[in-house]
């Protein structure tokens, strides 16, 4: 027996069953033992299973590669990247967002963002919303907001509805700050 194994069989008796992974070369294996008490409480035997988890492990372990590189991508992006719910609610900001409007991602995550914007905005944001409720596949709108610091910023903004059985249930958006080219059209 591998050496991992003889140290699990030699704890003590346990009516609570042992499930443990263990890595040899490149196979995973899970470890189910179970202990056969007396009414004594003493171990009369163990029961012990070996499965070969080896293609499971690697799917995960390659999901989450995938993961961590999409979210290095979203994450070090400079476009301000956001998922919300219909109602404002927000899901998702990327680092760029919370920069842009001076919040942590703890304070804008969970937060309504349209409560934040001026009532132009808010206007033209749930516009964008009802247009993606009836089917439109995007929509771009140019917006201005103020920032934590009371500075007027003016960004690009593209919805992309994100729907379950025909109902939007979050909005992706994909924002850049405009505001440099829209002092230049002033």
């Amino acid at each position: 027996l591998i050496p991992e194994v003889r140290e699990l069989l030699a704890k003590p008796p346990s009516l609570q069953p042992a499930i443990h992974e263990i890595n040899r070369q490149g196979a995973y294996f899970r470890v189910h033992i179970q202990d056969l008490i007396t009414f004594e409480n003493e171990r009369e035997g163990q029961f012990i299973t070996f499965t070969d988890i080896t293609k499971l492990r690697q799917a995960e372990i390659a999901t989450e590669m995938r993961q961590l590189k999409y979210r290095d991508i979203v994450e070090y992006q400079k476009d301000l990247i956001t998922v919300w719910q219909p109602d404002s609610t927000l899901d998702y900001v990327n680092e760029a967002y919370c920069t842009f409007f001076e919040k942590n991602a703890d304070e804008a995550i969970g937060s309504q963002f349209l409560n934040d914007r001026p009532p132009e905005t808010q206007a033209i944001i749930r516009d964008a919303v009802e247009r993606l409720e009836m089917g439109e596949a995007s929509i771009t709108t140019e917006e201005f907001t103020f920032t934590k610091s009371k500075k007027k910023r003016w960004t690009q903004w593209t919805y992309l509805p994100i729907m379950e059985d025909d109902r939007l249930v979050a909005i992706q958006s994909v924002g850049r700050d405009i505001t440099d080219h829209k002092a230049m059209e002033e």
